[in-house]
């Protein structure tokens, strides 16, 4: 039986009396990864830095591995999480990549055997092992958030928090990220919550958490998040051709599933 690595509890976040985040409530099992789904603007990056202490909550508990955020738990409670945050270019710290790499070990003290097998374990998984004597300045931007995700990952965190990075990646690196996450995931063993406002980024996850001005419209399958189309199609949300086409095929029993490839779908109506 799984247990839970977050609880969030009557979460509330506000600005000049308005609440961002409005009173919600989930858990997460631990070793999964999860997506929060949200429109621009509608509390996604609030939360993440609410469950990352970035910011304060108005009101609400939360706990990562049973450590609840609190200020006597602070220094407990940030070493079971990592955040990356969507502004990548403002979250280095160092000139070169190993550095940036050592960085966070240096400060927990990490004797130089343990840093080094550290630094080689993640490497080999977020495959950034070939710019580790790279300055930051001559990365490409897709080579930069493996970076960012390296160092937020050398210390073993139980949770990683990642910000909307999926946004500025073209299709070849996102599939390419979705890729590494997997790998952290399963070879790290750490569970991954990010947030989007992309709905084909949420493909395949067993649990997407639809959250819409604040409030938690649900919490599922991305299957059966993608059949309220008409209600995603209400908060702004575009549904990919061929999501969309095969919903339609999948009504007239025309296919058993539904497919994201176009070649696919042609290969299986022609059979």
């Amino acid at each position: 039986m799984k247990e839970t690595i977050l609880n969030v509890e009557n979460l509330s976040v506000s600005y000049d009396n308005h609440n961002i985040i409005d009173d919600i409530s989930f858990n997460l099992d631990e070793k999964g990864i999860y997506a929060v789904l949200c429109p621009n603007n509608c509390g996604k990056t609030t939360l993440i830095k609410a469950i990352s202490g970035i910011i304060r909550s108005n009101r609400g508990k939360i706990s990562v591995n049973n450590i609840i955020l609190s200020k006597e738990n602070l220094n407990k409670y940030i070493l079971e999480i990592s955040t990356v945050l969507e502004d990548i270019e403002e979250q280095f710290i160092t000139e070169n990549v190993k550095d940036e790499l050592m960085f966070p070990l240096i400060n927990l003290g990490y004797s130089k055997d343990k840093i080094s097998k550290a630094i080689k374990e993640v490497s080999k998984v977020v495959k950034v092992t070939s710019l580790l004597d790279k300055p930051i300045d001559d990365l490409t931007y897709f080579e930069k958030v493996k970076v960012i995700l390296a160092a937020s990952l050398v210390h073993k965190p139980k949770l990683l928090l990642i910000d909307d990075i999926f946004r500025s990646l073209d299709e070849d690196e996102k599939e390419e990220l979705h890729k590494i996450l997997k790998k952290i995931n399963e070879e790290l063993e750490v569970t991954i919550l990010y947030t989007t406002s992309d709905i084909s980024d949420i493909i395949n996850l067993d649990q997407v958490i639809l959250l819409y001005e604040g409030k938690i419209e649900c919490q599922d399958s991305y299957q059966n998040i993608i059949m309220r189309d008409n209600e995603l199609s209400k908060m702004g949300f575009k549904v990919p051709l061929m999501i969309d086409l095969s919903r339609k095929l999948q009504f007239y029993n025309l296919v058993d599933k539904i497919y994201y490839d176009e070649d696919e779908v042609i290969d299986k109506l022609w059979k």
